[in-house]
């Protein structure tokens, strides 16, 4: 897979652009299935393109995996090739599993670091950000909660007086 590759290429998550990643992970993926004969049991793969807060997931009743747009767009080849592989070992470990010895032995088996979670370079933690009154930046957000559409969030520090404004970096 790595073919052409130099290391600092697939340590850099700049070294290739979206479209070309894109293109790596549906061969990575297509690639894991076949040999371990996921495709054969009715496991497919798709992008998730609303996901901004995990890198992969597994569904076991859909037989589908998946990893997420935003780890495709802010990862390095070898985080997104771990990526591939951490899924693929959830499905053939099973949903029982988890990430017990024998879900890192097949991990590692397929070529990944055996890890339960990865690290990669997941941009800001949130779209909203609560900052207060006295300046302070006291939290991120994905999702628009009630409490912040009324704007009934204070700075837990300060007490109800020192209100909370939510930006959205999205806007």
């Amino acid at each position: 897979m790595f073919d052409g590759m130099t290391v600092e290429q697939r340590l850099d998550p700049g070294a290739f652009s979206y479209e070309q990643k894109q293109f790596f992970v549906q061969l990575l993926m297509t690639d894991l299935m076949d040999r371990t004969g996921l495709a054969a049991d009715g496991w497919s793969y798709r992008e998730n393109v609303v996901a901004k807060r995990f890198l992969g997931s597994c569904l076991y009743g859909d037989r589908r995996l998946e990893v997420s747009r935003e780890a495709i767009k802010r990862n390095s080849i070898d985080a997104l090739f771990n990526t591939g592989t951490h899924e693929v070992a959830h499905a053939i470990a099973g949903f029982e599993a988890g990430h017990n010895s024998e879900w890192q032995r097949i991990h590692r088996s397929l070529g990944g670091n055996g890890e339960r979670c990865g690290t990669y370079e997941s941009g800001r933690p949130g779209r909203y950000e609560a900052v207060s009154d006295c300046g302070a930046s006291c939290g991120w957000r994905w999702r628009m909660g009630a409490a912040m559409r009324q704007g009934r969030s204070y700075h837990a520090d300060c007490g109800p007086e020192c209100r909370i404004t939510w930006v959205d970096h999205e806007a």
